[in-house]
């Protein structure tokens, strides 16, 4: 299992190690693809796994609450441990999406 998570303007990866019992959580890293640490420098990024292409992995969505933007990265990998591809911004209508906070 593959929990991720924010820390002030990273986000990290948390890998459980254990099969079939209790929980075993290895060492937090920031995550990164190719271009670099995912969402850097963005305070209160919010990340979400979730099959968003339908390709039977976890996919990464951040929003983040500094810009409001919503970032896609697809998961790459065919491994249990996943691997993102270049940032896209999700948008609606032929537009970024973007939330303002203020």
């Amino acid at each position: 299992m593959v929990r991720i998570t924010w820390c002030s303007c990273l986000v990290l990866l948390i890998t459980n190690l254990a099969v079939a019992q209790f929980p075993n959580f290895g060492w937090p890293c920031w995550l990164s693809n190719a271009e670099g640490y995912i969402v850097y420098d963005n305070v209160c990024s919010v990340p979400c796994l979730d099959d968003w292409d339908g390709d039977g992995d976890a996919d990464l969505m951040v929003g983040v609450m500094y810009d409001g933007y919503v970032y896609y990265y697809e998961n790459i990998s065919t491994e249990v441990i996943p691997q993102f591809g270049p940032v896209s911004l999700i948008e609606a209508d032929g537009a970024p999406i973007s939330v303002s906070y203020a």
